[in-house]
């Protein structure tokens, strides 16, 4: 299976193609599978669809056996909506490792295929509290790019153009 992979650079003017070759894929061709071979859709749930999660925010710390505080761990943050469907994501970041707070929401069509994720840096809010500071997260107002998907009948992605604030930043298309 090829894909021709285009990249445009930030100066407008660099452009790379390429084409990869992924041989017998385990799997279709869906937003998994662009996050294993394409490094696309970072954070992820492994699950997009849950109806025992519906119209709840899910936090996950990164480590569970340290204290749940702003400056000592960081967390991730799943909404999902009436339906059980994961509609956003948020990160609050790792200063260490010099990742700023980020998330995304997630778009999906009639046939609950993710159709656009739109990607955000995130405005902390900080609160003092008697055994430390707290942090709260939400998406910026202005969004910071977008990834939008095209399917085949089958259902599978075809087509993946990540799009910054300059234009297509990256096209992923499946070749025939």
């Amino acid at each position: 299976m090829n894909f021709k992979v285009s990249t445009n650079y930030l100066d407008g003017t660099s452009n790379l193609t390429k084409i990869k070759t992924i041989e017998s894929p385990n799997s279709e061709i869906n937003v998994y599978f662009f996050k294993e071979h394409f490094a696309q859709f970072y954070g992820l749930s492994n699950e997009l669809i849950n109806e025992k999660l519906k119209n709840q925010e899910i936090t996950e710390w990164e480590f569970e056996d340290k204290p749940k505080k702003l400056l000592e761990n960081w967390k991730e943050t799943y909404k999902y909506d009436s339906s059980g469907k994961l509609f956003e994501y948020k990160y609050s970041g790792c200063t260490i490792c010099s990742q700023l707070p980020w998330g995304y929401k997630l778009i999906y069509n009639q046939y609950n295929d993710i159709i656009e994720q739109q990607i955000y840096f995130l405005n902390q809010k900080v609160y003092i509290e008697k055994d430390g500071l707290r942090a709260d997260y939400e998406l910026n107002d202005e969004m910071e790019s977008k990834i939008k998907l095209s399917y085949d009948n089958n259902g599978n992605i075809i087509r993946m153009e990540k799009i910054g604030k300059n234009g297509i930043e990256e096209l992923i298309e499946l070749m025939k």
